[in-house]
């Protein structure tokens, strides 16, 4: 697919906005059976989402109108529920790639987004018994959208399961090399202060093996790996140099050093950093593509419902 054209912030902000939509819309299909129905505009370089049963009349059977009726009751609520929050796992990976500050902050967001998916499970066993509970014979279409929005939960809780698996390396070696320039503030009796440099030179050379065992994630996508790269080196080598000025007992030359380095020790913004390999990112991930597909499986299921 054609990687999109827009920037991580606006990209970020459209997937919220596709949520609040479903979220209204959402109690409107509780109380009136009403599912929200496709984006008048697909996501930019992806084609519309279609499907047969988007554009097939529902079966009219004799008897089947109190059927449907309770279906909606039971199904419409744990279907919003479901999609909401395949919806929030999906826009949240994309923010925490590519807009959450680098290291302890991302590692907290790490945390939370596997909290987020750990819902879905619930969710969907509160969906699966709805649907289980409907009459299947009597409302295939209805059985058949639900359990097509069922799966489309589960592949995206997988998605997001394996990014973060990549990217908890990534935030861990992050904290490390943050510790190390934290580390460039502390200081002692000159003893204490000129051994403390050389172990914290060492560590900061250990950066850049550490950052060249990262792997590139998604595989195709190198950036974050090469990022962690250069910062490791750049660390290693400013921290190396205030080992040499610490050990010739320059305070002021290494007070200067660390006051012009330390506003920033990377060189660089690190999420803006990140955020430029975020093209790359989205050729690879179906992630952008959750929006398109939930609001396809919603209007199906709002179809089957006879909205």
């Amino acid at each position: 697919m054609a990687p999109p054209t827009t920037t991580a912030r606006s990209s970020s902000s459209a997937a919220r906005s596709s949520r609040h939509v479903v979220t209204a819309l959402g109690l409107v299909l509780v109380l009136t059976a009403c599912v929200p129905p496709l984006p008048d505009e697909p996501r930019a370089g992806r084609p519309p989402v279609a499907s047969p049963a988007a554009t097939a009349a529902p079966v009219a059977t004799p008897g089947v109108a109190p059927v449907r009726g309770a279906a909606r009751e039971s199904v419409g609520g744990p279907a919003v529920d479901l999609a909401e929050t395949t919806l929030d796992l999906a826009r949240r990976v994309d923010f925490l790639r590519h807009e959450v500050p680098r290291g302890r902050a991302q590692q907290v967001q790490i945390t939370d987004v596997r909290a987020l998916a750990r819902q879905v499970e619930p969710l969907a066993a509160a969906l699966t018994a709805a649907v289980d509970g409907i009459d299947a014979a009597a409302l295939p279409q209805v059985d058949a959208a639900a359990r097509a929005l069922l799966d489309e939960a589960a592949a995206v809780t997988a998605a997001v399961g394996t990014e973060l698996d990549a990217l908890e390396p990534v935030a861990a070696f992050d904290v490390e090399s943050d510790a190390v320039v934290d580390g460039w503030t502390v200081r002692g009796s000159r003893s204490e202060f000129a051994a403390r440099m050389d172990a914290l030179a060492a560590r900061a050379a250990a950066l850049v093996p550490l950052a060249e065992q990262l792997p590139p994630s998604p595989p195709a996508c190198p950036g974050t790996r090469e990022n962690r790269l250069a910062w490791a080196q750049l660390i290693a080598q400013r921290t190396a140099a205030l080992r040499e000025v610490a050990l010739a007992a320059a305070g002021t030359a290494y007070d200067e050093l660390r006051a012009m380095w330390s506003p920033a020790p990377y060189g660089e913004d690190r999420a803006a950093a990140d955020a430029e390999s975020r093209a790359c990112w989205a050729a690879h991930t179906p992630l952008l593509a959750v929006p398109d597909e939930v609001a396809a499986r919603l209007a199906d299921l709002e179809h089957a419902l006879g909205g």
